[in-house]
């Protein structure tokens, strides 16, 4: 019990670093890095070989990935985005995105599609994964819902994570047994391949 108190500690210690990494970015800077984001994205073999990716409807701080919305729909692809179910909590499902007026606020505030009809976890050949940082093997530090955990165990698609440059660790994160690692991480700078897919 010790050592998982301690874990949660850190974790919480790591929210905070991160978070106020996330504060220090201007509006214009996280547009512009958001926009080197995608590119980089939208130039990897994990984007050209998918045709069903799950997105993410970015929050305060997080980089936005809407352009690759569009250009997912242009290019034949067809995108989601999660869809929390307030009658099952803390689970997630991935629901058709058609455009932005397909889209209510859901539960946290998030936005989502209105849409009930979902896809099976493993339909989907692609999820990008937003987080408040990731480390060098692929761990995430979220902010401790565990909706994407529980998600990424029911299936099989490519994980890749999103996250600032600043909040690309090369130090191990703290995690726990549940905690579900990334096959790619991608910065506004850089690709990275997780050495092992797990």
């Amino acid at each position: 019990m010790a050592k998982k108190f301690n874990t949660l500690e850190a974790k919480q210690a790591a929210r905070r670093h991160f978070a106020a990494l996330r504060r220090s970015l201007s509006q214009s800077v996280k547009k512009e890095r958001s926009a080197a984001l995608c590119q980089q994205i939208a130039n990897s073999s994990p984007w050209s070989q998918a045709e069903k990716i799950l997105f993410y409807w970015p929050l305060a701080g997080e980089a936005d990935v809407r352009l690759l919305l569009q250009q997912a729909q242009k290019q034949g692809k067809q995108p989601y985005l999660p869809l929390l179910d307030e009658q099952r909590p803390g689970l997630m499902e991935a629901a058709a995105y058609t455009g932005e007026a397909c889209l209510q606020q859901g539960e946290h505030g998030i936005w989502q599609p209105q849409s009930t009809s979902v896809l099976a976890p493993e339909e989907l050949d692609l999820i990008l994964i937003p987080a408040l940082a990731f480390d060098v093997i692929g761990y995430r530090l979220g902010f401790g819902g565990g909706y994407y955990d529980r998600y990424l165990l029911r299936t099989q698609a490519i994980r890749l994570g999103v996250c600032w440059e600043c909040c690309f660790s090369l130090k191990p994160l703290p995690r726990e047994k549940h905690d579900v690692p990334v096959h790619y991480i991608m910065t506004e700078e850089r690709c990275h391949m997780v050495n092992k897919f797990f």
